[in-house]
């Protein structure tokens, strides 16, 4: 006898929260999500390998990742012109007795045969930066992002009456 399979609703519910080796996608409070799976951390990591890189840092000098904060995506000028502003704390057991830092990265993206990521500002914040963005507050995520105080250290976002082209409203 025939036995009727799951309907196409119910495939498209699986495969949206479910992987293919039967892991759960989507996080929750009783199943939190894969933190190696999500893009913005294995940005984040690789943004910290760089920073520990370029600083020469090793060992317990060497920063580790220990939370991506917020990342928000901003189209400035126009739809092909994209770029990231993420936040993320690190730690380093040998500095400062292993208190986490708030670091800040701007990333452009370059479209090609695979997206690209290119850094053009990676540093550490100072407990009194609080700088302003407009493309951060045009994406409704200005208050939350932590940018440096010296606007000339990240290359976009100087602009208050960017071009939004999802309909975002723009800051006052």
């Amino acid at each position: 006898m025939f036995k009727p399979g799951p309907s196409l609703v119910e495939m498209g519910v699986q495969r949206l929260l479910y992987w293919p080796d039967g892991s759960r996608k989507v996080a929750s409070k009783s199943h939190p999500m894969d933190i190696f799976r999500d893009w913005t951390h294995q940005l984040a990591q690789a943004l910290v390998d760089k920073y520990n890189d370029d600083h020469n840092l090793v060992g317990d000098f060497a920063y580790q990742l220990k939370e991506v904060m917020r990342c928000q995506a901003i189209c400035e000028g126009d739809v092909l012109s994209l770029y990231y502003h993420i936040n993320f704390t690190a730690m380093a057991h040998g500095v400062d007795h292993g208190v986490a830092k708030l670091f800040f990265a701007e990333l452009t993206s370059i479209k090609g045969e695979h997206e690209q990521l290119v850094p053009n500002c990676l540093l550490m914040l100072q407990p009194t930066d609080s700088g302003t963005c407009h493309g951060c507050q045009n994406n409704g995520s200005g208050e939350h992002m932590k940018h440096p105080n010296q606007v000339f250290l990240f290359a976009y976002s100087h602009v208050k009456d960017a071009f939004l082209p999802y309909g975002a409203p723009k800051s006052p």
